[in-house]
């Protein structure tokens, strides 16, 4: 089934919104490929289960119905604590093309040829010295 979902426009507006104007703005680049992943995540998780919901939206949703918590609690969590509480039901969904190719386009394949590679990325949180 064919995404009709604006990716493009998606990238264009974290793009604005958050600027990363310089190559070696990475954390930038990475808090947008997180909010992109989990709208292409909450996308095909709305779509599994037939929810009238999209984006971030059905990953909230999918949080409260998991752990019941309050509607602005799981708000206030950031990308990748959303993405861990529910990374398992997220782990197998079938993501259709039309965002990889949005990414392609728009967003920063040479940093992270997929925006579901952000969720592999730990190189910023590995200490210096153990």
């Amino acid at each position: 089934m064919k995404d009709n979902f604006p990716y493009d426009k998606l990238i264009e507006h974290l793009y604005k919104k958050h600027s990363p104007d310089t190559e070696r703005n990475t954390h930038k680049w990475k808090y947008i490929a997180e909010v992109f992943a989990l709208y292409v995540q909450g996308n095909a998780l709305a779509q599994k289960y037939s929810w009238d919901l999209k984006g971030i939206e059905a990953i909230e949703y999918a949080i409260i119905q998991k752990y019941s918590w309050p509607l602005h609690d799981v708000r206030d969590l950031i990308p990748r604590d959303k993405w861990i509480a529910i990374h398992a039901a997220l782990k197998d969904l079938t993501i259709p093309e039309e965002p990889l190719e949005a990414w392609c386009r728009e967003g920063k394949p040479d940093l992270y040829p997929s925006p579901l590679d952000v969720w592999q990325d730990h190189s910023t949180e590995i200490p210096q010295t153990l």
